[in-house]
């Protein structure tokens, strides 16, 4: 009973499934370390070691569990043969007598249920596991060869070379066994030490340990084979009846460690064979085509073939049906693959045809039987599933009706809720829709209940297609107008709006709060509790949460419609404020002064209160700054609006820019990534379209073309759509627009052309004397004016004044700043005469007031003009990408507010009505083009000419955001425009319009300048443009315009700029024009020289190839060219050194050779100049800088030698000068020294010498200054500390001397600070710390002495601190465990004592390295160690430690290295892998640890290393007992292929370079022996002569 327990699988199955179950998920982690290791760059070469070590083990284990279980299924099936069923009674005979075969008792009637279960599931478990790692292949093959590169090395550079000096030593026939050895299989290409030469020369403890880098390089089979013949012949001596076996120690003189080691790397080789051919070592483990072979059966029995039932494969896949098992029918077609298994055995081994045949006449016919039983069980599960079903009421159909109430009553009730409450409970709104929409989802899976969408807009009264004023949008304007605008005061620190308890509210009749059942909220008591907790947190205020919640409400299509509502209430507030403010303008004297200093803060604050007549108009000044206010919070919360706008907009493009081939630009343009003109959600269709239509078998072709076409349109709609405006800016120009009313009331202008100082009538003036007013009145009665108004006043007021142009005016006579600046004068002139400098008391509180002031109104005026930058009187633009646009000039004329009269039309006109009429103006631009005018003159973009008959030169269509559908007709670029004869100027940049430029644009004869970029355009651009003689700009980058560049565009005769930059242009550059910058390839023609007019040239970014023609220099009047980043070799001709109107020359990023032109010196209107990252060589010409003024000069990454030029900044405008990584020497010249206004030098990477230049630090704009790798010595100066704005200071790898500075403290900007490498003492100066804007300390390598300051702490930017390589002593500062955003601190190598502070375990940012090594450091480590989780290197050897090891450190989940080697540690290793794992070397000189790889702690001391040892050779051991059953019979094999390879004619093969050579010896023949020695190998080669080479590799020479 026990052996057949033994042998009976079923009684295995449970371990069986944890063993496959527990290697998957282990093999699978092995996997993805893999995968993560060649996805990292850089990878530590310990962890990739371990990483691949570890896939190695994991691969072995996969073989031997393949072999353990395909063996089982071997033991059992040759149980079943030796004990056949004795009563065997066929269930289907129904008591008849029938005779039954010897192979039905063995087979068919030997299987229980149980039995067959599990043997299916063993084979599920062989097969599933071997395909596994048979999909692997490729990725782990590089793993494998590297660590069988790494065993093999390992043993022939290291292993044999300390047998060489020991034990074999004076052995010399050994000896020169194990030397040739060496040379057959040692990879000296990968050893990063010594060769063998040198090791053999040199010998002694040079020969010792040798490094090398593993490579993916595995020994071949016939290196393998010779080393294990060589270890053969080591230790047997040619002895082949050797006592003991071939590695017993009897009367062996080979020591028993040497031996031990032998024999291991003997079998090892043995095993690597098998490893390295994988894919057939995985067949050969899965393969069961033994359970189908019957033939022993078939002829006892006497017939052709047994009945199917009888087959083995058969009966386990009609089990698994009949069972009904449904874990066991997703294993159903996995017994079919034992027929390939035995099929392939009847081809490739036993090679008969008629046993294949049999197999497969056999599966063909069981795979019709397992369809049709399949079908009759699937069959009858659902006849009766709907058997089952008659009689039934439709209760799903009662529940969805009254689900639909339900849910409309639920959102009645959430709309009812909402507009019972303020203007802040749209968060909650949110929040409870989005519950009920997640509750329609969720039961939508099971019940068909209306749409949430038609249920919602149905709430919201928003079903009409023309309705854009929904319920919510309706309540949310009306609480802005009624109650958030009056009653709420804005927060500019906070960015939210609060309300105000000063404010008198304004009432406003709301209805009460509606009541209803707890699941109208979120279902239940406690949750409705819990969301109660949620709204309260955004209850009294009005933010960025608010406003994510207002965008998700409204959408697209009620949103416009409430920013318009807003932008209206702007225009009404201003027509409201004008006669106010007329008002106080008439109360204010006719001149106001400026404030004299002499009669101090009070004799201002009295002069300003006689200028400021407004006593009785307190009312008056009320109204005006509610109003301005309220201006002020709308244009804020606009600001909100566009910052959430922006992020859902960017999060849209993330989702839909991959399927449409957009990708993010500069300044927030959208460029296309495709090459052609498809998108890639275009291309998948058409592809996967094609594909269908071309199956013969396809019904309807026409509907999927029609799929594809409406692909292209979503392609395309999604892309009109993508570009979005900024609201921001739009409402900004909306209000500038509003304001050109009161231009003349509000903005006098001066009558002198100078600043009048004296005017009083200016906004700026009324703006002035309201807010002075309103901060003393706050500082009078004790209230804060915030509270009151808050800093929407400051938004409103400051963006009136900007969008009048007024600032400077606002800045310069500004009431309250002019008292601050008396006040400042006051305080110094009265402490310069020491009389007490409080006389100004009384007024603190108000000065501190107009200080608050001053500070928000420069930062309202700072974002107007980052977000609407103005010249004169130009306002601000809206940009597709959101971005600002700069110099458009808005038109002075507020379409919503004014109507022209109706007068009738001329030609023109019904043209341009033509042409709108193929426009989609979603934004009303051209609303002002009305049908009744009688010319088209003056409206929005048209401009006429100004004789007797007008008619239009000039429609500028830009920015205005047009687009249109996919209709031939509509949104494309119409022919109406060739109607319009005169047109000079075309402009519709910037807009969404599609479809191809008409060939009839050659037409326009008149046109100038045709601007289109920023579009959709597609299509090539028509021959017809040639016939635009007058054109001298065409710019249309940014589209979809594909083709090539017709020749036809050099008739252009006057063309002095082109622009097709980002489109799809391919081919190459024609020779009519050379503009373009596209993904070009090919030479610049020499053509390129007949643009004689051409201003500039930008080539960059391409891939050019060539020299640089010389016919650039004919463009005389060439400003710009920039050739940069392209593939350009051959010299800079010294033609371009004629275009004496160049000012920007850009060549960096070639190969361009030789040297710079010495005619660059003379071009005067050079002022930037740009060749790094080339292969210049020679001097740079010393005259450079004398005559130009140059602005940015980088020469930087060339071969440049000689001196720096004396002159780079004679005129004084140099601001970069980049000359690093050259080999440059010398003086740094007193002319760049002196350079006012250079703010950054790079001259790292050269070899200059001299002292640092004191004088560097007058340069009062110098940010950066980088002098590392070169050879400047003698003292850092104390006046480093003058240069008050450098942020970064590098001078790394110098001879610098002397003590650090303490004047460097004085350096507030310093970002980072290197002075490695150098020869710096001294203590370090603690007025260093003072640099508190410090995030990278680099002061290694130096010879710094004396404690570390403990000011170190105040460095809270700090994120690399590196101190290694000095004299520091004394102990580690506590406040070093302030530094929360350290990455990386190095303290190695330095005189630390005492203990290690626990502090330090507060450095939570801590990543890279944690280097405490080589210090005087004692006493315990701190548990505290373990809180650094991020922490991937830990070094703290070679100190006095002691105490054991923390378990806290088990915590180091990120660890990938430590070292706690010569120190005083006891106690048992924490149970972290890494320590478990790692190598002895990390924990050496600590005799007092124990665990993991020391053995258990119970054991002596001495005796730790030992037991590791023995650990690892007793694992070792059973790993080759479980293998050797495996390969025994393979290593009597190798000996024979052995003998073999040695007897046949091994054709010689020489090296590439001398294959036309014949070797001297052809024929290689060993004469027949019982063993021959390996002298016989060496006689039998020449003494290992190169003309019996068979090939060389990685690992050797064969």
């Amino acid at each position: 009973m026990v052996v057949r327990r033994q042998y009976l699988i079923v009684n295995h199955i449970g371990a069986i499934r944890a063993e496959h179950d527990d290697f998957a998920i282990r093999f699978a982690s092995s996997l993805n370390q893999l995968l993560l290791l060649k996805s990292t760059d850089g990878a530590d070469i310990e962890w990739c070691k371990e990483v691949k070590g570890n896939m190695y083990d994991m691969v072995v284990e996969g073989f031997q569990l393949l072999s353990r279980w395909t063996g089982r299924i071997w033991e059992q099936c040759a149980w079943k043969f030796s004990r056949p069923c004795k009563d065997a009674i066929p269930s289907e005979s129904n008591g008849t007598s029938a005779t039954i075969s010897d192979y039905e008792k063995v087979v068919r009637y030997n299987y229980s249920a149980e039995e067959r279960k599990a043997l299916v599931e063993l084979i599920t478990y062989v097969k599933n596991v071997g395909s596994l790692m048979h999909r692997c292949d490729t990725l782990v093959a590089d793993a494998l060869w590297e660590t069988i590169h790494a065993e093999v090395q390992d043993f022939v550079q290291n292993t044999l070379a300390t047998m060489l000096r020991t034990t074999f030593r004076k052995k010399k026939d050994l000896s020169r066994i194990l030397s040739d050895m060496r040379t057959l299989s040692a990879d000296w290409m990968a050893n990063t030490s010594k060769t063998e030469s040198e090791l053999q020369s040199h010998g002694g403890e040079d020969s010792k340990g040798n490094f090398f880098s593993p490579r993916p390089v595995a020994p071949t089979a016939a290196q393998v084979h010779c080393l294990q013949f060589l270890i053969y012949e080591v230790v047997s001596g040619g002895n082949l009846r050797k006592p003991g076996g071939l590695f017993g120690n009897s009367g062996s003189e080979i020591p028993v460690n040497d031996l031990k080691q032998l024999e291991t790397f003997f079998y090892k080789l043995s095993f690597f064979l098998h490893i390295l051919d994988y894919s057939a070592t995985i067949a050969t483990l899965t393969d069961l085509g033994f359970l189908w072979f019957r033939e022993f059966y078939l002829e006892s029995s006497r017939v052709i073939q047994f009945p199917i039932k009888c087959s083995l494969p058969w009966m386990l896949v009609d089990h698994v049906l009949e069972s009904q098992n449904a874990g066991l029918i997703e294993s159903v077609l996995m017994p079919f693959d034992i027929y390939n298994d035995s099929a392939q055995q009847a081809l490739v081994m036993l090679r008969q045809r008629f046993l294949y045949d049999e197999i497969e006449a056999e599966v063909d016919h069981c795979f019709d039987l397992f369809v049709s039983k399949l079908s009759d069980t699937i069959f009858t599960y659902y006849k009766s599933w709907a058997a089952s079903c008659w009689g039934t009421i439709d209760l799903r159909s009662l529940i969805a009706e009254r689900m639909n109430k339900v849910f409309r009553d639920n959102l009645e009730f959430l709309f009812d809720r909402f507009e019972s409450q303020d203007l802040c409970a749209v968060v909650e709104l949110d929040k409870l829709l989005d519950i009920l929409k997640h509750t329609h989802e969720l039961l939508s899976k099971d019940i068909s209940i209306d749409s949430f969408g038609l249920m919602l807009n149905e709430m919201q009264e928003n079903i009409s297609l023309v309705s854009f004023s929904s319920r919510l949008a309706s309540q949310i304007w009306s609480e802005m107008q009624n109650d958030f605008l009056p009653n709420f005061v804005l927060c500019n620190t906070t960015q939210r709006f609060v309300r105000s308890s000063r404010v008198p509210l304004v009432p406003v009749q709301k209805p009460s709060v509606p009541h209803a059942k707890p699941n109208f909220y979120c279902g239940t008591q406690e949750l409705n509790s819990a969301h109660q907790s949620f709204a309260r947190l955004h209850s009294g205020f009005f933010g960025i949460p608010h406003m994510f919640s207002v965008v998700r409400l409204l959408g697209s299509r009620s949103l416009p419609w409430l920013i318009r509502a807003l932008l209206d209430h702007i225009s009404n507030k201003l027509t409201t404020l004008e006669p106010m403010i007329t008002g106080l303008q008439e109360a204010l004297p006719k001149s106001i002064g400026l404030l004299p200093f002499d009669g101090g803060v009070a004799g201002c604050m009295r002069l300003t209160k006689e200028n400021l007549n407004w006593g009785t108009k307190s009312e008056l000044k009320a109204e005006v700054l509610r109003g301005i206010k309220e201006i002020g919070s709308v244009l804020y919360w606009m600001g909100l609006l566009d910052s959430v706008l922006r992020e859902v907009d960017t999060t849209h493009f993330m989702q839909t820019a991959p399927w449409l081939g957009l990708l993010p630009g500069v300044d927030g343009q959208i460029l296309h990534s495709q090459d052609g003109r498809d998108s890639p959600l275009v291309n998948l269709f058409k592809s996967s379209i094609a594909a269908i239509v071309s199956n013969p078998g396809c019904p309807n072709p026409s509907s999927f073309f029609t799929m594809s076409k409406q692909a292209e349109a979503a392609d395309l709609l999604y892309k009109a759509n993508m570009n979005t405006g900024s609201v921001l800016e739009y409402a900004l120009a909306f209000t500038s627009a509003a304001l050109d009313k009161y231009c003349t009331k509000w903005s006098a202008a001066p009558k002198t052309g100078f600043i009048d100082i004296t005017t009083s009538k200016d906004f700026y003036r009324i703006y002035s004397g309201l807010q002075i007013g309103y901060l003393e009145q706050s500082d009078k009665q004790s209230f804060n004016y915030h509270e009151v108004l808050g800093d929407s006043v400051a938004w409103g007021g400051c963006t009136i004044i900007y969008l009048l142009g007024q600032q400077l005016h606002f800045e310069l006579f500004d009431f309250s700043y002019q008292i601050l600046n008396v006040a400042e004068v006051e305080a110094g002139s009265l402490s310069k005469m020491h009389r007490n400098p409080h006389l100004t008391q009384g007024w603190e509180t108000l000065l501190e007031a107009m200080k608050k002031a001053r500070r928000l109104n420069n930062h309202v005026f700072s974002m107007l003009k980052a977000r609407c930058p103005l010249e004169d009187k130009i306002a601000c633009a809206i940009k597709q990408s959101g971005a600002p646009l700069h110099r458009i000039k808005f038109e002075n004329t507020v379409s919503a507010f004014e109507t022209l009269p109706q007068k009738g039309l001329n030609a023109e006109g019904q043209f341009l009505l033509d042409l709108k009429g193929k426009f989609v103006d979603n934004y009303n631009h051209l609303s002002d083009w009305n049908p009744n005018d009688s010319a088209p003159c003056g409206w929005k973009g048209v401009n006429c000419t100004n004789d007797y008959n007008p008619v239009v030169w000039s429609l500028d269509l830009s920015y205005m955001n047009l687009s249109g559908s996919l209709s031939p007709s509509v949104g494309q670029i119409p022919v109406d425009v060739v109607k319009l004869s005169s047109l000079s100027i075309f402009n519709i940049s910037n807009n969404r319009i599609s479809g191809s430029f008409p060939n009839k644009i050659g037409d326009l004869l008149s046109l100038t300048q045709l601007i289109a970029y920023s579009n959709n355009i597609t299509g090539p651009l028509p021959a017809s443009f040639g016939n635009l003689k007058n054109l001298t700009v065409f710019r249309a980058g940014q589209n979809l315009i594909s083709g090539s560049l017709p020749p036809e565009i050099g008739g252009c005769e006057n063309l002095q700029i082109l622009g097709l930059a980002q489109n799809q242009l391919g081919m190459e550059i024609p020779r009519e024009v050379g503009m373009l910058k596209n993904h070009l390839n090919g030479t610049i023609p020499k053509e390129i020289g007949n643009l004689s007019s051409a201003v500039e040239i930008d080539f960059s970014e391409n891939m050019l190839t060539g020299v640089i023609p010389t016919e650039l220099a004919k463009i005389t009047g060439l400003q710009l060219l920039y050739l940069f980043e392209n593939e350009l070799t051959g010299v800079i001709p010294d033609e371009l050194t004629t275009l004496v109107n160049l000012t920007r020359l850009d060549l960096s990023i070639n190969n361009l050779t030789g040297s710079i032109p010495v005619g660059f010196q003379y071009l005067k209107q050079l002022i930037m100049l740009q060749l790094f990252n080339n292969l210049f060589n020679g001097n740079i010409p010393q005259g450079l800088g004398v005559y130009g003024n140059l602005w940015v000069v980088d020469l930087s990454n060339n071969y440049l030698t000689g001196t720096i030029p004396p002159h780079l900044c004679r005129n004084g405008n140099l601001f970069l000068l980049n000359l690093g990584s050259n080999n440059l020497s010398g003086y740094i010249p007193t002319g760049i020294i002196n350079c006012k206004t250079l703010a950054q030098l790079y001259l790292a990477g050269n070899e200059l010498i001299g002292s640092f230049p004191a004088d560097l630090c007058k340069l009062v704009n110098l940010s950066s200054i980088e002098l590392g790798q070169n050879k400047f010595n003698g003292p850092i100066p104390p006046e480093i500390g003058n240069c008050h704005v450098l942020k970064r200071l590098h001078l790394p790898d110098n001879y610098f001397i002397g003590e650090l500075p303490k004047e460097i403290g004085k350096l507030s900007e310093l970002v980072t600070f290197n002075i490695s490498s150098n020869l710096l003492n001294g203590t370090i100066p603690a007025e260093i710390f003072n640099c508190t804007m410090l995030q990278r300390l680099d002061l290694s390598q130096n010879n710094f002495v004396g404690a570390l300051p403990s000011e170190i702490g105040g460095l809270s930017q700090l994120e690399l601190l590196m101190l290694s390589d000095n004299q520091i002593s004394g102990i580690i500062p506590l406040e070093v465990g302030n530094l929360s955003r350290l990455t990386e601190l190095q303290m190695g190598g330095n005189l630390f004592s005492d203990r290690i502070p626990a502090e330090m375990g507060s450095l939570s940012s801590l990543q890279i390295a944690l280097n405490l090594s080589y210090n005087n450091l004692s006493g315990s480590i701190p548990g505290e160690l373990g809180n650094l989780v991020l922490l991937e290197f830990l070094l703290l050897n070679n100190n006095h430690l002691s105490g054991e090891i923390p378990g806290s450190l088990m915590n180091l989940s990120s660890l990938l290295g430590c070292n706690f080697s010569y120190n005083d540690l006891k106690g048992p290793l924490p149970s972290l892998p890494l320590f478990l794992n790692t190598c002895n070397n990390c924990f050496l000189g600590n005799d007092g640890l124990c665990g993991g790889p020391f053995g258990k702690c119970s054991e002596s001391p001495s005796s730790y290393l030992a037991s590791a040892t023995e650990g690892k050779n007793a694992r070792l051991g059973k790993i080759i007992a479980i293998v050797a059953a495996f390969v025994g019979g393979v290593s009597l094999i190798l000996v024979i292929m052995i003998i073999y390879f040695m007897r046949r004619p091994v054709e010689t093969v020489a090296p590439l370079q001398e294959k036309s050579f014949s070797s001297p010896v052809s024929d290689i023949y060993f004469s027949p022996k019982e063993g021959f020695t390996f002298q016989d190998l060496v006689a039998a080669t020449d003494n290992f002569d190169d003309s019996f080479v068979i090939g060389r590799g990685a690992c050797g020479t064969v």
